[in-house]
């Protein structure tokens, strides 16, 4: 449920799925690429601890009531989870999936604005990845672009785990797909 990687995710469905379309893979980005918001947010919820045990040093906390300081406390708390919450949703829900018929981008940039990108699978001219830095190398992530025939011109999916593998998951269904007899 929470991997970058799933092949055949059975339980997911989408809300433009065809009948009969089945999900071959689901991608999202690498869990590396979630380090940095998740180390602030563990220094978010560490900080007040760290400022308690130093409010000697900070004169002006002691002119606030006790009852203020829980409120300002639990407000603190409050941001930092809903800090914590946004990013996991952003990374959850950010996905790309490949299927049997189409490859689709779904992009979700916060609560009120979602973003989604298709192209079927005939559409696709070229796919290309690329790898850069020691922490795409060591951790086996990077990003896949695939060019496609519509308006919608190319399809970038990032930071996704095992870009060469992605690669050629997107090869082979094109040639797939260009070799099966056409539907009538």
């Amino acid at each position: 449920m929470l991997s970058s990687f799933v092949a055949n995710p059975r339980a997911y469905h989408f809300s433009t799925q065809h009948d009969g379309e089945s999900i071959e893979y689901l991608l999202r980005r690498h869990w590396w690429t979630n380090v940095k918001w998740m180390l602030l947010s563990a220094f978010l919820l560490i900080l007040p601890v760290i400022f308690a045990n130093f409010s000697q040093l900070f004169t002006f906390w002691d002119i606030f009531s006790s009852d203020l300081k829980i409120v300002l406390l639990l407000v603190w708390y409050f941001v930092a989870a809903f800090f914590v919450f946004e990013h996991f949703l952003l990374w959850y829900y950010n996905a790309f999936l490949i299927t049997d018929e189409r490859v689709l981008d779904l992009d979700f940039y916060g609560f009120f604005h979602t973003e989604s990108s298709e192209a079927r699978l005939e559409q696709i001219q070229d796919v290309s990845h690329t790898q850069g830095g020691l922490a795409q190398l060591i951790f086996n992530f990077g990003n896949v672009y695939v060019q496609t025939a519509s308006e919608l011109g190319k399809i970038e999916i990032l930071g996704v785990a095992n870009p060469a593998k992605v690669h050629k998951i997107l090869i082979d269904l094109k040639e797939k797909e260009e070799n099966s007899p056409p539907q009538l």
